[in-house]
């Protein structure tokens, strides 16, 4: 058996190393529930934009591509990224006002839990650090 990781894509045919590893295996798959939930939460407040862009990264991930990755952490930091997202009615975003602190709060967990492991799980598959 020939184990190859690629950083980019797996390649047709070769086992990708992500389904050989259990631990790395169930970190995946609780980053993929993670990030369904917040695209769940995000679409269902009309953020279609960040929700499209979880859902590739899911899809990415199922496939076991680690580009889903290093595409999710490229969300974060900077002007206008996923941590920037706070939804609210003032930003047309279909809310309650009594539910924005709620809805927000979530969010934030979301964000934290799917950074905190999808660094983890770049770390462990050694995939290139993303420029700062």
């Amino acid at each position: 058996m020939i184990l190859v990781l690629c950083a980019r894509r797996v390649m047709p045919g070769v086992m990708p190393l992500i389904s050989l590893i259990p631990s790395m295996v169930d970190e995946t798959q609780k980053l993929i529930d993670l990030l369904e939930a917040a695209e769940r939460l995000l679409r269902s407040h009309g953020v279609t934009f960040w929700a499209d862009w979880l859902s590739r990264d899911v899809s990415y991930l199922k496939a076991g591509d680690f580009h889903g990755v290093e595409d999710l952490l490229g969300a974060y930091g900077g002007m206008g990224s996923l941590t920037d997202v706070f939804i609210c009615p003032e930003n047309g975003d279909n809310i309650r006002k009594d539910e924005v602190a709620e809805v927000n709060g979530r969010l934030d967990e979301l964000r934290a839990a799917i950074y905190t492991l999808a660094e983890q799980i770049r770390h462990e598959g050694h995939l290139p650090h993303r420029a700062a």
